[in-house]
């Protein structure tokens, strides 16, 4: 049986493929909505590293994986050699691209900005491994 680390990271990197995928075929806010899931799902991996505990349901909500990667986690993080800083910062504008993505209909996305947001959940997840 897999470790729940490796199953977030699983997941992950799952979502990560699939908006590498939906960006090629031009399908950017459904690309957008993928590339923040999958560094959503690569921040639970660190914080159950990280040893830091969910919530009664499981995982953290949105908002507060942003916030624990910044709050009581920082020093376990720092531990294992990641910058917590820039990546919730990255995690946080992913998550503001994301609620765009899905629950703004007037809300128009470009090559360049979606590019820059696989980029950095390409980079938040080799900080998760």
């Amino acid at each position: 049986m897999k470790e729940e680390r490796e199953e977030w990271m699983e997941m992950a990197c799952d979502s990560f493929a699939s908006a590498e995928k939906l960006f090629e075929e031009g399908r950017l806010r459904s690309s957008a909505s993928r590339a923040y899931y999958s560094m959503y799902q690569a921040a639970q991996a660190i914080l159950v590293r990280a040893g830091v505990q969910p919530s009664k349901r499981g995982n953290w909500g949105h908002l507060a994986t942003v916030e624990c990667l910044d709050g009581n986690a920082k020093t376990h993080l720092q531990r294992y050699g990641f910058r917590s800083l820039p990546m919730r910062q990255r995690l946080a504008r992913a998550f503001d691209l994301r609620c765009d993505a899905d629950y703004n209909p007037w809300a128009r996305f470009d090559g360049p900005t979606i590019r820059d947001a696989l980029r950095f959940a390409g980079q938040f997840l080799r900080s998760a491994k």
